[in-house]
């Protein structure tokens, strides 16, 4: 929990003063709280841990309360991403596997000793570590993680921000999630068609079925076709509850006709879209490093095209832990 006495120290830490950190002292302090039960309310207890919930002080608090985990995770030179209370570590595997295992273990254990000293604990039950590996590297043998007492197993596939990923990248199940997802809102939707007209059917299909095989479908770029044939099934039949056609007639002159795009084509124009926003309005930082700008050596009738330079491509190992 997070502890006021802390905060307010972290707050002064930072440079507050004054009349700021008295306003900080008068809002986090002399709190209490009660429960209510069947209209019976217990005793005001008083609150001397965590920040106001619903507050739009409270993430900002909370951020502040752990800036010696962000400061730590910087001087181990740990590529981390963090959103609230939640983590996520990358580490290159740059040696064998059993030894970024242990380094894992390691940087885990540095972390919980520090969380411990700011009352905060980590959350064995949802600490994930998945390998995305080489396939020359899939049968080597690998350890569990040991933090503490505790062993945590590596995971087959683990959900990132709705985003199902495995050691390999196939994003198999992902795909299969997404199907499964969307066949289900299929089926209530086709429910629900005698009762609305064709526009209203129409935009309310798009919003749900969209939604659900167009989310991050960037990162399926390049993979095969056969890869990505159960959301092209999935869009057939939304196309066919839609129009009313049989299974038996062929859906790419249909898909024409409503100016939908087929799965692989959605997926293209979705990163080209993400670049294109990117080099004209700078949008991400993160993308500007990858996105290079082509600079030919001599003037040729390219040079005013706009191209980017196309990275060499290397195979590498990675560790993620959240």
């Amino acid at each position: 929990m997070v502890d006021h006495q802390t905060l307010l120290h972290r707050l002064s830490e930072i440079g507050l003063t004054g009349k700021t950190i008295n306003w900080f002292n008068s809002f986090l302090l002399n709190r209490s709280f009660q429960v209510n039960i069947n209209n019976s309310l217990s005793e005001l207890i008083p609150l001397e841990t965590g920040v106001p919930q619903g507050s739009a002080l409270s993430a900002t608090l909370f951020n502040i309360y752990i800036l010696p985990l962000c400061q730590l995770l910087s001087s181990l030179s740990i590529t981390y991403y963090r959103y609230a209370d939640d983590i996520q570590l990358l580490i290159p595997v740059t040696n064998t596997i059993e030894n970024v295992l242990k380094l894992a273990a390691t940087h885990l254990n540095t972390i919980t000793n520090i969380l411990n000293q700011m009352n905060l604990c980590l959350n064995m039950d949802k600490t994930e570590c998945i390998l995305l590996e080489r396939k020359s590297q899939l049968n080597e043998p690998k350890n569990s993680i040991q933090i503490d007492n505790t062993m945590i197993k590596l995971s087959e596939n683990v959900n990132n921000l709705g985003i199902w990923l495995d050691p390999e990248l196939s994003f198999k199940k992902h795909i299969a999630m997404k199907t499964k997802e969307g066949f289900y809102k299929l089926s209530i939707l086709k429910r629900l068609k005698p009762l609305l007209n064709q526009p209203e059917f129409r935009t309310i299909l798009q919003s749900l079925i969209f939604t659900t095989f167009d989310y991050c479908n960037s990162l399926l770029i390049g993979l095969p076709k056969s890869a990505t044939r159960l959301l092209q099934l999935l869009q057939n039949a939304t196309v066919r509850i839609l129009t009313n056609r049989k299974r038996s007639e062929h859906i790419t002159p249909v898909l024409k006709e409503l100016h939908w795009l087929p799965i692989k084509k959605r997926i293209d124009y979705k990163l080209l879209s993400i670049i294109h926003k990117n080099i004209n309005n700078n949008e991400s930082e993160c993308l500007n490093t990858l996105l290079q700008k082509h600079i030919p050596q001599h003037n040729t009738r390219s040079a005013n095209k706009a191209l980017l330079t196309i990275p060499s491509v290397t195979t590498a190992s990675l560790t993620t832990i959240r």
